[in-house]
């Protein structure tokens, strides 16, 4: 699952902050968390619904109050990702772009085109391009492309960032971790910040009024990963790749 992190109002031991989650199709993860809670595999923290059955209030006892908001990401036919954020979606992957574009629209969740190696390369990274070209200016301001921890701190921006600007769209940072014990801690780490107060009764709806009437690109906090630790994840993924074809061979 990806993670978008947002900060707001941090101060000392007292804070305020919200994970965008992602779930892959077959995954809850606020489901995971309640169950968490119940074996008491979260110490330290209490957690509780809020008015939205989409997200989770979760509270340190040293004071600080995490949201958790569910989330989509969905793999297209063309190859391509797409996450809606903020809601509770029921799309399957598989299904064209274009066509899960207008379905994340409609649902009002928060739209994003998440950066990844390799996926915005060859006829990929085209479609994106024509996706993002095709916008207008009301479109423009309900997509996002998505920067991740896990692009190497020196590298130049994609040229995907510099269309995404020319045409408006604003890009948000998260911390995305791989699908290794190690980047446990990773999460949260790479993210942006709101202008504003997060209301912990409606979340949701508080952050989707704080990004969508923003018409400024949101401040990202944390540093991504060096280059030399991206291309040991890299390699380890595919490694990962490797053996799991091997073991469904």
């Amino acid at each position: 699952m990806r993670c978008e992190a947002i900060r707001l109002g941090l101060a000392d031991e007292e804070w305020k902050g919200c994970l965008l989650m992602a779930d892959m199709a077959g995954q809850n993860s606020l489901e995971t968390i309640m169950e968490a809670q119940r074996l008491g595999a979260l110490e330290g923290w209490s957690i509780s619904s809020t008015e939205n059955s989409a997200s989770l209030k979760c509270c340190q006892e040293k004071g600080g109050e995490l949201l958790i908001i569910k989330g989509r990401q969905i793999s297209c036919a063309e190859g391509i990702e797409l996450l809606a954020l903020g809601c509770s979606l029921d799309l399957g992957d598989g299904l064209p772009t274009q066509e899960v574009f207008d379905q994340v629209r409609q649902s009002k969740a928060i739209l994003v085109i998440p950066w990844g190696f390799g996926k915005w390369w060859f006829q990929r990274g085209a479609r994106v391009a024509e996706l993002v070209e095709s916008l207008d200016q009301a479109a423009a301001r309900e997509l996002f492309l998505g920067d991740n921890r896990g692009r190497p701190q020196a590298a130049h921006d994609p040229q995907m960032f510099d269309l995404a600007r020319e045409k408006g769209l604003r890009i948000l940072a998260g911390s995305d971790p791989l699908p290794f014990q190690s980047q446990v801690k990773n999460v949260g780490r790479y993210g942006f910040v709101l202008p504003g107060e997060l209301c912990s009764k409606q979340p949701i709806k508080a952050i989707k009024k704080a990004i969508f009437r923003n018409s400024e690109q949101p401040k990202s906090y944390g540093r991504r990963e060096s280059f030399i630790r991206f291309c040991q994840q890299q390699l380890a993924m595919q490694l990962r790749k490797l053996r799991t074809k091997s073991s469904n061979s």
